[in-house]
């Protein structure tokens, strides 16, 4: 399909629409993987209500050891490659990963978060940043080693300009992490709603494929990346397409097919793993040198 709208990674117009979730359709580069939420087809005042969504701390709390596990494992990849140094965390939101990163390492942590309650930081130790990231980058003098951004590239107009934004105000060698929804998983292939397409709040969509080629189009070397994700977490986007079914229909369908599914992705998982089908991705990235 021909578009007005240009990829943001390879400048084509070659778009395949892949998905549709009511009046929102998703639309795919057929070169770069890289999909996007067009969103005009939504009435405008349902979308401004849509997209004014405010994430729920009491929600984020019954979950705490989850998100915890996972800022852990995370923060675990980053200190492989750099141990030290001016960390900044865009998009933070309610702090729990600043947080578990001043805690459990010697970096000087930073928070940018304009809009949730950092709630899980203290401000005496963690600098907190309520500003819109494109009014930081220009206007700030700081550099740093690494910048993280977990869950957030995908809700930005422009993922392309804030990539080359962060990249200004990172030091040489220094680090982009990303932690992003892999839309070409298992789980999204087989969950007839799977929890990640949030097209009210997601205007981007990205493979691995897509990550890796739009920070090697700003020159920023792979250094890592993989994907994953939690049985629990595919276990509970699979139930989704039970749900229509009577009982005991779909007791007895979960007994026969989810179950052995689990089981058999259990087992397999590595490998379902390093062909880039987990549900989660999380990459590092490097700023080479000038020379």
């Amino acid at each position: 399909m021909k578009s007005n709208r240009y990829c943001i990674i390879c400048g084509k117009r070659d778009f395949r629409l892949i998905k549709s979730i009511g009046a929102y359709k998703i639309y795919e580069c057929k070169t770069c993987e890289l999909a996007y939420t067009d969103s005009s087809k939504v009435p405008m005042k349902e979308r401004r209500e849509q997209t004014n969504i405010q994430y729920s701390l009491p929600e984020y709390k019954k979950e705490l050891k989850k998100h915890t596990k996972k800022f852990i494992k995370i923060l675990k990849i980053i200190k492989k490659f750099k141990k030290t140094g001016k960390l900044l965390d865009v998009g933070g939101g309610f702090g729990l990963f600043s947080k578990v990163a001043k805690e459990n390492s010697k970096f000087h942590v930073e928070i940018i978060e304009p809009n949730l309650e950092t709630y899980f930081i203290n401000k005496n130790n963690i600098k907190s940043h309520r500003v819109k990231l494109e009014n930081f980058c220009q206007n700030t003098k700081r550099r740093y080693d690494v910048i993280v951004l977990l869950d957030v590239l995908e809700h930005f107009e422009n993922p392309d300009k804030i990539i080359e934004d962060l990249k200004r105000i990172l030091k040489d060698k220094g680090l982009i992490v990303l932690s992003l929804p892999n839309y070409k998983s298992i789980m999204a292939y087989l969950s007839k709603s799977w929890a990640w397409w949030m097209v009210e709040d997601h205007k981007y969509h990205f493979s691995a494929n897509s990550i890796s080629l739009l920070m090697k189009k700003h020159k920023l070397k792979k250094k890592y990346l993989t994907t994953y994700n939690s049985v629990i977490d595919l276990k509970k986007n699979l139930d989704g397409n039970f749900v229509h079914l009577p009982f005991p229909v779909n007791k007895l369908v979960k007994i026969f097919i989810l179950f052995p599914f689990l089981l058999i992705y259990i087992i397999f998982r590595p490998i379902f793993w390093s062909f880039e089908l987990g549900a989660l991705s999380i990459g590092v990235f490097k700023k080479n040198a000038k020379k």
